[in-house]
């Protein structure tokens, strides 16, 4: 089994507080070292994932984030994350669709994430047009005990009034004043710890396949190959 070490953990808070060129380069082994460890784990992960989800085309080294940050347009110009990720799931975290998003980061900010997190305008169209004309399908994935027990509600911007072309009545409103729609499940610097957590978190990943699946389905239905 692979797993987190406090070693990973404690390199990243240290990079926190040390967020430079200079600290970094000098430490530079060490984080290749965390680095390695966290490929591992994300090996095994793939690895379980896979046994429910064939994530075509999707290896450690098209599912693991850069540390390195593009600070061209961000006021904040820290180089580098203080975490690790990956997103699994068809053709890599690059590819346009929908896949499972592991973010490691110590103080208990880890989670496991999916969704609509930054929609183009006509992803999110066709996303409303859907729980406007077929909701049930939706409803029947995110409110089973299961997936409420594990993800909650879903999460994200919402408009403070009706989207247009949507009655203020609506039965589905809430759900239509997303701007975002995603869900996210929280892990504890002890819980990512334990030896069973890349079983655990492939557990969690197959209970947001069914959504993930969804949202492909709806977004690329002409190129999707689920």
């Amino acid at each position: 089994m692979h797993s987190v070490t406090s070693k990973t953990l404690e390199f990243l808070l240290d990079l926190k507080k040390n967020n430079n060129r200079e600290w970094f380069e000098e430490n530079k082994p060490f984080y290749l070292e965390r680095k390695k460890e966290f490929e591992s784990f994300v090996s095994e992960l793939l690895e379980n994932v896979r046994k429910f989800d064939p994530i075509k085309d999707s290896d450690v080294s098209n599912s693991v984030y850069r540390i390195y940050r593009d600070v061209r347009f961000s006021q904040d110009k820290t180089p580098y994350k203080v975490s690790f990720s990956a997103g699994y799931g068809h053709d890599g975290r690059k590819s346009p669709y929908m896949d499972y998003y592991f973010h490691l980061q110590p103080g208990n900010e880890s989670f496991l994430g999916a969704g609509l997190y930054a929609p183009s305008a006509e992803q999110l169209k066709k996303f409303r047009q859907e729980i406007d004309f077929a909701p049930k399908e939706l409803l029947a994935i995110i409110q089973t005990s299961k997936f409420k027990k594990c993800f909650g509600e879903p999460v994200g911007e919402k408009l403070s009034r009706p989207p247009k072309g949507y009655a203020i009545d609506h039965q589905y409103i809430e759900l239509l004043k997303h701007k975002q729609f995603f869900f996210m499940t929280r892990f504890t610097d002890t819980e990512v710890q334990k030896p069973d957590f890349a079983q655990k978190l492939a557990d969690c990943s197959e209970i947001l396949k069914p959504f993930i699946d969804y949202l492909n389905r709806i977004l690329f239905e002409d190129i999707f190959v689920s």
